[in-house]
């Protein structure tokens, strides 16, 4: 089978073109680029096209993907977009599909999303015909031997031949099918932004793993220890405020008043500790020393 000569990708995110080129000399590739550059997003781009889960590639963010083999042939994928006016200034840009064209072919292919329109009955049938589905949503299931979440029009591109006359959708040509098939891929990724938990509620014994963004992890975690220091330092304050005139009267009458000149260098040892987390954006920021430092009345 012909191998890959050259990858090469427009519009990732909207903002990058990208070209990776396959040495024949060499097994290897490594594609490298500062973080946010597409990298990842166009590996899933590459391995939805061989796949030939174009619900998904319909979806991904890229405008134009073209594939160049050893033995000249090229496969082209370029997503067609539909602007839709609603109302005065408010335009919405939404992709209408994606079409197929090659080198060696003069006819083109055009997949079109969400063509194929079920009843909520026929929809509420598909985890019933492939078992290995369930359904979370109006429109989503979840493989639960892998894990993934899936659209309406991924499990009638990926299922097509395990699915009923009425819930078929149009095949792809015999050119398209050959092409993709030359090459046999796995995306493996590292998961390093994403945790696997498991399921909530046992609703399913088989229910798989469910997946949770780190970010979003730690952001909650964050945020849940923000509000409890918050709430502790409330309450400390708060008793700090009440008990003020009893442990002031208790440190006189034990003998430990501080005359003013120990109390300055106190409050210069606690205002540099305060400019320095104020620093760090720990604090806010405040004009001007203590009036104890300046020598005016508080």
């Amino acid at each position: 089978m012909p191998k890959i000569r050259k990858i090469t990708i427009q519009g990732v995110y909207g903002r990058f073109d990208h070209t990776i080129h396959f040495r024949p000399d060499s097994p290897t590739v490594i594609i490298h680029a500062p973080n946010g550059y597409g990298k990842t997003e166009t590996l899933r781009i590459v391995d939805y096209l061989l796949r030939r889960q174009f619900e998904k590639l319909s979806s991904a963010h890229f405008d134009s993907l073209e594939m160049s083999f050893e033995d000249g042939t090229s496969v082209l994928a370029e997503k067609v977009r539909r602007t839709s006016l609603f109302e005065e200034e408010m335009v919405l840009e939404t992709s209408d599909g994606i079409i197929f064209s090659t080198n060696t072919e003069p006819s083109v292919w055009r997949y079109e999303r969400n063509s194929t329109e079920l009843t909520v009955h026929q929809i509420s049938q598909i985890d019933g015909i492939l078992p290995f589905l369930d359904q979370v949503g109006p429109s989503t299931w979840v493989d639960m031997r892998s894990g993934e979440n899936l659209s309406l029009g991924d499990v009638l591109d990926q299922f097509r031949d395990n699915l009923p006359e009425q819930f078929r959708v149009a095949a792809p040509p015999a050119w398209l099918r050959e092409i993709t098939g030359w090459l046999d891929t796995r995306l493996i990724e590292t998961q390093r932004l994403v945790l696997m938990s498991e399921p909530a509620s046992p609703r399913r014994r088989s229910e798989p793993e469910r997946r949770q963004h780190v970010v979003t992890n730690y952001a909650r975690d964050l945020a849940n220890r923000v509000t409890s220091t918050v709430r502790l330092y409330a309450s400390r304050a708060q008793k700090l405020d009440q008990t003020f005139p009893t442990r002031l009267i208790n440190e006189v009458n034990a003998g430990g008043y501080k005359d003013q000149l120990r109390l300055t260098r106190e409050f210069a040892l606690l205002e540099e500790k305060r400019a320095y987390l104020a620093a760090a954006g720990l604090l806010d920021q405040v004009d001007g020393a203590h009036p104890i430092l300046t020598g005016q009345p508080a």
